[in-house]
């Protein structure tokens, strides 16, 4: 598995320098170095490509990136979203390639 890095600092993401190989499934993941304005809210990460958004679930830090996603040449965007109660917080979108 090979995971890639997105930092988030004062809601802005910016992602690590690997690349993505096109049509590769099950061996790409994120991982996330979240600011302290994130502590105890639950996040979710969403990539997005022409065919559309997927929200995979994350696992103990970890969230898979969908081989929907690496199905096509080009950039993955990708965002980040946390949530408690009546707070909701959104990352810029960062992009990986």
């Amino acid at each position: 598995m090979r995971y890639h890095n997105i930092k988030i600092r004062g809601r802005t993401c910016s992602c690590d320098d690997k690349r993505l190989v096109q049509g590769t499934v099950g061996q790409d993941a994120v991982t996330l170095d979240l600011d302290e304005e994130w502590n105890g809210l639950e996040v979710t990460v969403t990539f997005v490509s022409s065919k559309g958004p997927y929200t995979p679930a994350g696992q103990d830090g970890i969230w898979p990136i969908p081989w929907e996603v690496l199905a096509e040449d080009g950039e993955v965007a990708v965002g980040i979203e946390g949530d408690r109660k009546s707070t909701r917080l959104n990352s810029s979108h960062g992009k990986l390639s």
